[in-house]
């Protein structure tokens, strides 16, 4: 006997194969959940440190049916909603389980596939979930494979009241993960800049010469949203507000590989979304990425990463952010600095005169950088191994 789960047409069957494969990158089980007539599929990675999710709305597919209304039509209650249950075993619990590979198998190689029907059977004691591809061709394509009842932890997480929110397009994301090689990001967040760059924790005993850094800065106006409240983050931390001329800086650390996963779904020529959303806090709390489908948006996306803890993050020597943070923390000096004199020491007694050299001690023009000269100083290239762009 079996149940009806739901139905998909065209290419929305291309984007589901692409969010079952995205999952199975990410975590090694993926779960199926109904929820406010919406199909959810879960994963969660070993470490627990990342978690992803995409979900489709009911105009996604052609039918789609609830465990309750199949429950009903098993029970001889009236149908309801879109999707066409037939009469059998009730789908199980809320949430199931599969193996995320054999799952991938099972929903791979769409092209040239005009219809997908998905189903819970029973054969005896065995509980199994079919897929049945109907390809253009008029063959039929069928895999079956098992599933078990289980419970994924959701994360809570809300973004309305993220204090730090940046949205923009893939394509801007995609060129930050291509350029910076480390296996940990971090972005740093000011008024003036918003800086990517790469993390490397120091306490592991890394060399300063030994891996590349690479710090990339980017204008607000390269964004498609940018909201930043450092005064609404301090007071929730119970932190001071910044002090009058400082840059109000947040940076934020997580590892980059998930995130990966998640631009190249929504690269996907079946899926093309248009922006991607980043919400953050403080350091230690969760981090989140939101993507959707193009208008009517029938699906999401969203990752959840857990970011470094107690970490300090410093832009990256030469860098754009840095020079901005220098700048403001000179001005705040100057303004702090007492009157009589640059520095702020008073009055400055002249120089002694010194001798200049002659005959064969004298330096050729411009070796001390004179007027004329422009020599370099040792220590002029600081940061030079930083990678700009």
């Amino acid at each position: 006997m079996t149940s009806l789960c739901f139905s998909i047409t065209d290419k929305n069957c291309r984007v589901f194969s692409s969010a079952v494969s995205t999952l199975s990158r990410i975590g090694a089980d993926i779960t199926l959940e109904w929820r406010d007539a919406e199909l959810s599929l879960r994963t969660l990675t070993d470490t627990q440190a990342a978690f992803a999710g995409v979900h489709f709305q009911a105009p996604f597919f052609e039918s789609l049916t609830s465990p309750s209304e199949v429950a009903r039509e098993a029970a001889g209650g009236a149908g309801g909603g879109g999707g066409v249950p037939l009469a059998g075993k009730p789908l199980p619990q809320q949430k199931t389980k599969f193996n995320a590979r054999v799952l991938a198998w099972a929903f791979r190689g769409m092209k040239g596939v005009g219809r997908v029907q998905a189903y819970f059977a029973a054969q005896g004691a065995r509980n199994l979930f079919v897929v049945r591809c109907e390809l253009a061709s008029g063959m039929v394509r069928t895999h079956a494979l098992h599933y078990e009842e289980a419970a994924i932890l959701q994360p809570f997480f809300r973004r309305e009241a993220s204090p730090f929110q940046l949205c923009a397009r893939p394509q801007l994301f995609k060129g930050v993960l291509e350029r910076v090689h480390a296996d940990e990001l971090s972005v740093l967040a000011s008024p003036e800049v918003l800086q990517f760059q790469s993390y490397h924790d120091a306490a592991a005993g890394a060399s300063v010469s030994g891996p590349l850094h690479t710090a990339m800065a980017f204008d607000a106006s390269e964004f498609d949203g940018v909201h930043l409240d450092h005064a609404g983050a301090a007071e929730r931390a119970g932190a001071p507000p910044p002090a009058a001329g400082e840059v109000p800086l947040v940076a934020v650390t997580f590892v980059k590989k998930e995130l990966t996963h998640l631009l190249a779904f929504a690269l996907a020529p079946s899926v093309q979304s248009d922006e991607l959303a980043l919400f953050f806090d403080s350091p230690g709390a969760p981090v989140l990425f939101t993507t959707h489908g193009l208008k009517p948006r029938p699906f999401r996306a969203e990752l959840i990463l857990a970011s470094v803890e107690n970490t300090v993050v410093t832009p990256a020597p030469s860098s754009v952010l840095a020079a901005a943070v220098a700048a403001a923390a000179a001005a705040a000096a100057a303004a702090a600095a007492p009157p009589g004199g640059e520095g702020g020491g008073g009055p400055q007694l002249p120089a002694p005169p010194v001798a200049p050299p002659t005959g064969s001690d004298a330096p050729a023009a411009g070796e001390f950088g004179g007027e004329g000269g422009g020599g370099a100083q040792e220590g002029g290239e600081e940061g030079a191994a930083w990678d700009q762009w």
